[in-house]
């Protein structure tokens, strides 16, 4: 089929879409390349082809490893004194009672586990020094309380950071029993004051004395201490904050059944001339497929955004696939309830192979 392009503007050749063209239908992608380039990093590759990624036993492992990531990054940078000691342990604070109240009292009262009950003991010593703050935020509070902090609660903080790092380091090791190319666990170094042991700025470089910021304390380069952790792969918790494994997840099953031109986190114009997100489009023979993906709670407006968006794009298939269950019977029922939807959910509870089958007997097998 022969046809000419006549561009009105020069955002044809600035975008460097994808143009599909079919008897009814012209589509136009437009690819996001920050999503691109994430996609194209071997470790994010091999990472992928992780077996059963988004079986709930795995999505387990690495939820669990993302909160251990978090809590690792507030007790090594602490810029917020509350989140600071929300991560001593795995209740929150209510950070609105310790500005209330008495800070000991509130610590024992909110959150009466044993770390915290300690660290409201080694408080009492720096109250006389509070009293007369006015504290209103919660970097505030840190700064103004960083420096009356006793050496004994940084000695607890640097136990919790230790036994936190060694969970991320086991569950590394679990990852790996089921994809021996990923380290999804990298250490990390960080200077520590050789006196009180606090740890220094992140980026710090000991190249010459330096005062210690808590204890005031000279520190020179041979008499620095360091503490080794884990932290979690930034690539691949860039990949998690964007949620886009999910969709890569599916298109790799989607292959499977055929559909061999696939596009992923594209923008694609519709009818209407609205620009619609799309998770993934694919194509076999003159036939078009789109492809919601949710990790998370769907919601009603979610389903009928999807059939708006369906409509307006005019693909021929459609499928709506959730990483849990649907909550609501009425979202699920429309779903179904439409011809040119294929509704897959729970995908958590099934192992790739049982997705394809289920897949396989639906529209999209044909």
């Amino acid at each position: 089929m022969s046809y000419k392009v006549h561009p009105l503007d020069s955002s044809l050749k600035e975008e460097h879409p994808t143009i599909i063209v079919g008897k009814h239908i012209i589509l136009k992608l437009v690819d996001r390349p920050e999503d691109r380039r994430l996609l194209e990093e071997q470790l994010i590759k091999d990472f992928l082809n992780t077996k059963d990624l988004a079986h709930d036993e795995v999505q387990g492992e690495i939820r669990r490893l993302i909160v251990l990531d978090t809590k690792l990054e507030i007790l090594t940078s602490r810029t917020s004194y509350f989140e600071f000691l929300s991560a001593m342990t795995d209740e929150k604070i209510d950070a609105a009672a310790v500005f209330r109240d008495k800070l000991t009292e509130s610590l024992k009262t909110t959150a009466p586990q044993m770390a915290l009950a300690k660290i409201a003991d080694y408080l009492e010593e720096s109250l006389t020094q509070l009293k007369e703050i006015d504290i209103k935020t919660y970097s505030e509070a840190f700064r103004k309380m960083h420096d009356v902090v006793p050496k004994k609660i940084m000695e607890l903080a640097l136990k919790r950071i230790k036994k936190l790092s060694k969970e991320a380091l086991l569950i590394g090791k679990s990852l790996r029993k089921r994809n021996k190319k990923i380290d999804i666990i990298q250490p990390v170094v960080l200077p520590l004051c050789p006196h009180c042991k606090d740890i220094l700025l992140k980026d710090a470089v000991i190249s010459g004395t330096t005062i210690c910021r808590v204890c005031k304390k000279k520190i020179t380069p041979r008499s620095v201490d360091y503490l080794s952790l884990n932290r979690m792969s930034p690539r691949i918790l860039d990949l998690y904050e964007k949620n886009i494994w999910f969709e890569e997840y599916m298109a790799k099953i989607l292959r499977r059944l055929g559909w061999e031109n696939i596009w992923t986190h594209n923008y694609v114009l519709g009818a209407s001339g609205v620009r619609h997100e799309v998770d993934v489009l694919g194509i076999k023979g003159s036939r078009i497929c789109l492809a919601e993906c949710k990790t998370g709670k769907v919601r009603r407006a979610d389903a009928f955004n999807f059939w708006t968006k369906a409509f307006d794009i005019s693909s021929h298939i459609n499928l709506f696939a959730s990483l849990g269950e649907i909550p609501e019977p009425e979202t699920r029922q429309f779903l179904e309830g439409n011809p040119s939807i294929v509704l897959l959910e729970n995908v958590g509870k099934l192992h790739k192979e049982e997705i394809l089958e289920k897949l396989k007997s639906s529209l999209l097998g044909l």
